[in-house]
């Protein structure tokens, strides 16, 4: 059995309402009923906070009995009391017993009972506004701990539980289906051959593998919050989702017929709406894979990137930052920041600059919502044999699915171009010029180096 740890009053609210005459509710219908009313008589009451509720008969009246923390101090009880479950002092006192004959009495700094004039149940911060000298007159509180005054219960444990439970009978129920199937063919001494499904003559690139997942996303209601793709994994795709339940985007994954969702880790629990992460294979045979040669050259990398640089310049995009670093298996990688609007533009700008000579072999999107800015990293190989994806088309309008996957509305990101960030223009201590190049139009991007390797360009 857990241990109880009482919540302090300086980090929760008490609010006592009567619910006598509200009738019969849903459990949702409750929720909002309270969220409305909280909104109205917390000071501070938004989507940061979270609240419990306890229903209590007190003198032929009903009352609901709410706990409000902000969610983030929850959290730090939590942590820093694992395998514990949390009350209040109100909680335990009005489960014990009582609570209605012996007044109003003090615990610490918090003032509990029942107030017999007014017929109400009171749980108050010590005020000098209640009156030193009836503070001083009140009796101490003695509360003894009972597992009936638990707030918070964490759910999340259980939820996820269910969930894996709920999947391993279902697997099971279709090893069953399958099985009986198979004997009935050895019954009936028939042999069936089932042919690959596999439709595409290549393996896609990571901007055609994107657009499908994204359609699948949102087919599912989920959104996207971070996607991650290596080439060279086992599981090439690895995706962060939330809204929608697991089992549905993993179904809706499996539609693609190239790709498969292998595993759902990490689910948990945030406002009542699910979060994980999603592991997906490219189910093609390794003969349809496209030859590739690494780039051993930093500045090939920067040449190829020129190209880039051209076209975002044409279309209008800032780059807030670039970086080109070193990882362990000596492919360069390079890290762009750009505002949220140019998100979908940037990706067709890199589809048409790269193909066919250059495909992407790693691509990382994360999304920072709060500041407005898309963290694109990613790594390039040469396309030896020149193979093409299947789709052709560079039409922003054609891969809107993607902004869309992402949480984004076209008409919703309105961020102008005038309040971006703008580049300093000192060079931060350490970093050495290394070269320049020409863009035209009297303009040029110098880089600068410094002893990690790390690399940053500039516009002149």
């Amino acid at each position: 059995m857990n241990k109880l740890q009482i919540i302090k009053r300086k980090d929760h609210e008490t609010y006592f309402l009567d619910i006598t005459d509200i009738g019969k509710k849903s459990r949702s219908q409750r929720r909002k009923l309270f969220s409305d009313r909280l909104m109205s008589i917390h000071p501070r009451f938004n989507e940061h906070m979270v609240f419990d509720v306890q229903i209590c008969a007190l003198h032929l009246k009903k009352w609901a009995l709410i706990t409000v923390m902000d969610e983030s101090v929850l959290d730090e009880y939590r942590f820093l009391y694992p395998n514990t479950s949390f009350v209040t002092a109100t909680t335990l006192a009005i489960h014990g017993k009582g609570f209605i004959l012996n007044g109003l009495k003090k615990y610490n700094d918090e003032i509990i009972g029942y107030l017999a004039e007014k017929d109400e149940p009171v749980s108050i911060p010590e005020t000098e506004e209640y009156g030193s000298s009836k503070i001083a007159s009140l009796e101490k509180l003695t509360l003894i701990k009972n597992h009936k005054s638990i707030v918070f219960r964490n759910t999340r444990k259980i939820k996820a539980f269910l969930i894996f439970f709920s999947s391993i009978i279902l697997i099971l129920m279709a090893l069953l289906i399958f099985q009986a199937i198979r004997s009935q063919e050895i019954r009936n001494k028939t042999i069936t051959v089932v042919a690959p499904q596999i439709t595409k003559s290549i393996v896609p690139s990571v901007f055609d593998i994107l657009k499908d997942v994204s359609n699948s996303i949102v087919v599912s209601g989920a959104i996207i919050d971070k996607f991650n793709y290596d080439e060279s994994a086992v599981n090439p795709v690895e995706i962060s989702v939330s809204r929608s339940e697991p089992v549905t985007v993993s179904s809706n994954i499996d539609q693609i017929e190239y790709l498969k969702c292998n595993a759902v880790s990490g689910v948990e629990f945030v406002e009542n709406k699910p979060r994980y992460t999603v592991d997906i294979s490219v189910t093609l045979a390794k003969n349809t894979f496209c030859a590739t040669q690494k780039l051993e050259n930093k500045f090939d990398y920067l040449e190829i990137q020129k190209k880039l640089r051209a076209m975002n310049t044409g279309t209008n995009i800032s780059v807030l930052l670039e970086t080109i670093t070193s990882s362990d298996d000596k492919a360069n990688i390079i890290t762009m920041n750009i505002d949220e609007q140019d998100f979908l533009k940037m990706l067709m700008n890199m589809k048409s600059s790269f193909e066919p000579d250059i495909r992407l072999t790693k691509l990382s999107i994360i999304i920072n919502k709060e500041n407005h800015i898309v963290n694109i990293k990613y790594s390039f190989a040469r396309n030896v044999s020149k193979m093409v994806s299947d789709l052709k088309e560079t039409n922003v309008s054609k891969y809107s699915i993607i902004e869309r996957a992402f949480g984004y509305q076209p008409s919703r990101i309105s961020k102008k171009k005038q309040d971006l960030p703008v580049k300093p223009d000192v060079i931060p201590p350490g970093y050495d010029k290394i070269g320049t190049i020409a863009l035209g139009d009297n303009k040029f991007l110098v880089y600068y180096k410094n002893s990690e390797g790390k690399i940053l360009t500039y516009d002149k």
